[in-house]
């Protein structure tokens, strides 16, 4: 093949162009896969045509990208895109006019100060356009008479630096494109121009009235004598036989006219030759007409079918607007994916850091579509299926994205939910049209965010909604592996639910890999951090190292947020540089919630709040077995008026039965302060989320754990599955075990609570010195309650000391004292949530 090669697809079949002039269909086939293949090894590559996306043609063009700086070889890139010199007399043309039209880097043409003649006009539109059909030279010569911007046959003209230029535009489409200001219309391809704002507001007034006036013809056929008075025939007789008729006006049968008193009447006469003697003898005025031409019947039936004729262009013209739309009016069964372009941004494998495991599955992928013969040769197939499994913000989608940039393919993007809606059948339709527009562009990537939002277990639920949901994921899975191949097309799902997908969907096959994206350890989130901080300009005293050991837990978007918050915390002190103090500020507002310093406080609910912080903060520091103490404040932040900080050390993935009785213990340490200070019958509400977490982390312990010794390692609590609307109605254990189950978890509960009130009575000078220490600095580090424990003065350079802020009445907010923690304390191995849990 010659290196001058260029090849587009009309109708399912490839031409190949070569030395300007268009040969006979050299190649028709339907293995698209291995056309694809032979004409990437001839170095043609395969690109989809952007203003080309009109699915009822069904095209897909084959482009050879010149790699040039020549701007003669590059018009020769544009007249070979365009697909439109079909014969060597054009290329003939197009090389004379390459001397004199001044080619932008961009891909667009200098015309000059003056537009061209209609000719050389002509000819550019149809090199730089991506039209299927060329411009006709009465459309161009209109374009050229009006001298205005415009768009026609998929290239815009516009004025650029007081001169005409030409541009591809890749939004045309292969109909008319219809501007703000009006449209003239080409008898192949349309073009938009300025026209005239009073002909057509003239046009549009014409038509109202028009129309109006059909209106009232219709619904008011006749004059305005049907108004007369309706008289018999006997009646009539009657009044001319007592001379009360004055006048008659006699028309065939018809008959009108006035009586003596002025009254108009009508009656409809038989035949009576002595009708008109017996009116002349009484004295009545009598005029006669002659019978009216009935008209054209032509014109009878024209005016009888214009309502419907005004019906069905009335609906010509909504459908024509609803395809210039997008058809998203009539397109319930399209699919709603978009394919992913330069213009989103493009993200590659180096944006992502910290899940090295699951970049080196999915680099895997992206090898296979650049060289497929490196696996294939070895009888490998490229995998059909990814599914990326995690929790959220761990970089699912950041993964999918990064894909889309290294694999240089189509990359299809749509959200799981936007398959099933209100109409039945919509969402399989939808599934459908989204593999073929994949088969129309493989080899490709689509990509399914928050799968499990159509992929659930079926014949779960109830309901017509469950049942199309159904149908949505049969049609998923017949057209993933089913009788017809879809070679070529890789499909990368993410969900943080895999527990809730069917089994059908997740077998070899399918999705024959499942990637683990799992939050970073510490050399990730430093990695992570690292990359986040690129743009932000970081004082000497930062080291991301240490700030990944302060943030166990933390998934990549919430470290992205703590840098991000860090840099507008700087912003706020209008500081040129982001310094470690704003990453601690910033890592406490993300932990702990925003300070409400706002908030007024009286005394006693101060003093109250400092006991109750104390408590808590006494009990984290002798259970052995609790995790290091990080902050303690009675500042409000979020709905809690006070509260103490726990970070563990390392990072970890499981919980011991040690550690989750130490949970109870920290957790019940707040009410025992209250009660040892103010005694029980004055202790107050600001203790309800410890309570709450407390028995969340016991029922967990008994029901999920296996850690009573009572109840043996068996598992009291299902996961839901069902999905439906009544899933955790019942449950798999008698009323009996129901009861042990409770009574373990308060023997739980009263055991921590019995081991917190002998800490804090033999420490209750600690605890003492702990609350004043809070009521005077308002926050303390871990190390500074340490220091304060074992009696020892805390020293504060006074730009960090923060004194007590004077509070005067408040009510306790509901929800108490504390933080609410999370809703599931444990992750997906069982272990505590790797989020440091407030207390």
């Amino acid at each position: 093949m010659d290196a001058q090669i260029f090849c587009w697809d009309i109708r399912r079949m490839i031409w190949l162009k070569q030395s300007g002039c268009v040969k006979t269909p050299a190649v028709g086939q339907k293995d698209w896969p291995a056309l694809r293949n032979t004409l990437r090894q001839a170095y043609v590559e395969w690109v989809d045509d952007p203003s080309n996306q009109d699915q009822r043609a069904e095209r897909v063009r084959l482009r050879y990208l010149l790699q040039k700086n020549d701007q003669r070889a590059h018009f020769w890139q544009l007249g070979m895109q365009s697909g439109q010199f079909r014969m060597c007399r054009e290329r003939e043309r197009a090389a004379q006019l390459a001397q004199h039209i001044v080619m932008r880097p961009e891909g667009w043409a200098i015309l000059g100060s003056e537009l061209p003649d209609v000719d050389v006009l002509a000819a550019l539109i149809r090199s730089i356009g991506g039209a299927e059909y060329p411009p006709s030279q009465s459309a161009v010569a209109r374009l050229k008479d009006m001298a205005a911007e415009a768009t026609l046959a998929g290239t815009r003209l516009f004025r650029h630096e007081q001169q005409w230029a030409l541009m591809r535009e890749e939004a045309a489409m292969a109909s008319a494109v219809q501007a703000e200001n009006g449209t003239v219309w080409d008898n192949r391809y349309g073009y938009t121009g300025k026209m005239n704002n009073l002909g057509r507001n003239l046009a549009l007034w014409v038509s109202i009235i028009l129309l109006l006036l059909l209106l009232v013809n219709m619904f008011q056929p006749g004059s305005t004598q049907h108004a007369a008075q309706q008289l018999a025939y006997s009646d009539f007789i009657a009044d001319v036989d007592t001379g009360h008729v004055r006048s008659v006006v006699m028309q065939n049968h018809n008959i009108s006219g006035t009586l003596t008193d002025g009254t108009a009447f009508e009656t409809y006469a038989p035949l009576d030759p002595s009708l008109v003697t017996r009116m002349v003898g009484k004295g009545v005025e009598v005029v006669a007409k002659p019978l009216e031409q009935e008209g054209s019947p032509l014109l009878r039936y024209f005016l009888n079918s214009l309502p419907i004729i005004l019906l069905v262009a009335a609906w010509l013209f909504m459908m024509r607007q609803m395809q210039g739309a997008g058809g998203r009016a009539m397109g319930f069964g399209k699919s709603r994916a978009k394919m992913l372009t330069e213009k989103h941004g493009r993200v590659t494998f180096d944006d992502v850091a910290g899940i090295d495991e699951a970049k080196g599955e999915l680099q895997e992928i992206v090898d296979f579509l650049k060289d497929p013969q490196k696996f294939t040769r070895l009888g490998g197939k490229i995998p059909k299926g990814v599914l990326l499994v995690g929790p959220p913000g761990t970089g699912k989608t950041l993964l999918a994205r990064a894909i889309a940039g290294e694999a240089n393919v189509p990359f299809f993007t749509i959200s799981g939910s936007d398959f099933v809606e209100m109409f039945v059948g919509v969402g399989a339709s939808r599934v459908r049209d989204m593999f073929e527009q994949g088969k129309k562009s493989a080899p490709c990537i689509i990509f399914i965010d928050e799968i499990d939002a159509v992929g659930r277990h079926r014949g779960a639920g109830m309901g017509g909604g469950n049942d199309e949901r159904e149908q949505t994921l049969n049609q998923m899975l017949v057209e993933m592996d089913g009788f017809e191949s879809n070679e070529g097309v890789i499909l990368i799902a993410a969900t943080n639910r895999p527990d809730v997908l069917d089994p059908a969907l997740l077998r070899p096959g399918r999705f024959d890999r499942q990637v683990v994206v799992p939050n970073p350890d510490v050399s990730g989130r430093e990695k992570i951090l690292r990359v986040h901080m690129r743009k932000v300009p970081l004082a000497s005293d930062v080291d991301p190292r240490i700030i990944a050991r302060g943030t166990p837990g933390f998934s990549g978007a919430d470290l992205a947020n703590l840098v991000n918050e860090a840099a507008l915390s700087a912003a706020r002190l209008g500081r040129r540089t982001v310094s470690m103090r704003e990453f601690e500020d910033a890592k406490d507002k993300v932990l702990m919630g925003v300070e409400r310093r706002s908030l007024v406080m009286s005394d006693d609910e101060k003093r109250r709040t400092a006991y109750h912080e104390a408590g808590h903060a006494i009990t984290a520091v002798l259970v052995p077995e609790s995790e290091p103490i990080h902050k303690a404040t009675i500042i409000p932040r979020g709905r809690a008026l006070g509260m103490v900080m726990r970070l563990p050390e390392d990072d970890r993935l499981s919980m011991s039965k040690k550690n989750a009785f130490a949970h109870l213990v920290v957790a019940m340490g707040g009410r025992v302060a209250e009660e040892v200070i103010y005694g029980k019958d004055n202790v107050c509400n600001g203790a309800m989320g410890d309570i709450k977490m407390a028995t969340r982390v016991a029922r967990s312990m008994v029901t999920e754990w296996g850690m009573s010794d009572k109840l043996g390692m068996i598992a009291y609590a299902d996961d839901d599955q069902n999905g439906g609307f009544f899933a955790g109605a019942s449950r798999n254990f008698s009323e009996e075990t129901a009861r042990e189950i409770d009574e373990e978890v308060r023997r739980l509960i009263d055991e921590a609570y019995v081991q917190a009130r002998n800490y804090l009575h033999d420490h209750i000078d600690e605890l003492r010195r702990l609350a004043e220490a809070l009521l005077e600095y308002e926050t303390l580090s871990g190390e500074e309650i340490r220091q304060i424990m074992r009696g020892q003065p805390i020293e504060r350079k006074e730009e960090e000391e923060s004194g007590p802020v004077n509070r005067r009445s408040s009510v306790p907010q509901v929800g108490g004292s504390d933080a609410q923690g999370s809703d599931k304390p444990q992750n997906e191995n069982g272990g505590p949530a790797p989020v440091p849990q407030p207390s």
